[in-house]
């Protein structure tokens, strides 16, 4: 008889932990205030999000980025340079290679160019921007300069029109170095016009200067 009720709560033991886990498995996750449902990695049960907690301090500022060269210089103060001068007188035909001298400057920032003698002397190195203008004034003499560069030509203007009256121009970007000197002259033979009206010109600026850790094309 013991042996019977013995097996009979055994039974009943037995039946009510299988019907604890079914209840266990349908209902066990954890309510909070908020809705948003985040996967729990144990078991395949459900977690609910709570609020978001308050934003902390922030944190200490940071060290100083590295100053770096470009278009610009970041962190850097460019350098300015730039000049332009006219003549106010005619020039020629003349028995040489004579330099161009100017007696009207409009503008001489960093006083890299000096009229008197026509030289520009790069200080800063970088790369430039130059401009040059003439004109010829005769029907039996043309016009011929040649922008100098070290005592080696860049580029020159031939202006053989047969009109008495023509006006020639022209433009380049050289990379120079501190030291480099440029000059416009007149060549042999030669001649070119200007008066108060300042036809003849020679301009020049610094686009930007050049970065030590920078390699240029240079003009050999």
């Amino acid at each position: 008889m013991c042996q019977y009720f013995t097996n009979m709560l055994t039974c009943v033991l037995i039946l009510l932990s299988v019907i604890n886990c079914v209840h266990a498995e349908t209902s066990c996750h954890i309510t909070c205030d908020n809705d948003d449902e985040l996967p729990f990695a144990n078991g395949g049960a459900t977690v609910l999000q709570g609020p978001q907690g308050i934003p902390g301090q922030p944190g200490p500022k940071g060290e100083p980025g590295e100053t770096r060269h470009s278009g610009e210089h970041v962190g850097l103060r460019q350098k300015r340079v730039a000049f332009s001068a006219a003549r106010n007188e005619p020039m020629g035909p003349v028995g040489r290679n004579t330099v161009i001298r100017y007696q009207h400057v409009f503008v001489n920032v960093g006083d890299s160019f000096d009229h008197n003698t026509g030289l520009f002397n790069c200080i800063t190195p970088g790369i430039y921007s130059f401009m040059l203008n003439v004109q010829k004034r005769s029907s039996t003499h043309d016009t011929y300069i040649e922008l100098m560069k070290n005592g080696n030509v860049v580029l020159s203007i031939h202006d053989n029109e047969g009109d008495f009256l023509d006006t020639a121009g022209s433009s380049i970007l050289l990379d120079l170095e501190r030291g480099d000197r440029l000059w416009l002259q007149l060549g042999k033979g030669y001649v070119l016009y200007s008066s108060e009206g300042r036809y003849t010109t020679f301009s020049g600026f610094l686009v930007y200067e050049a970065p030590h850790d920078e390699t240029h094309y240079r003009f050999k």
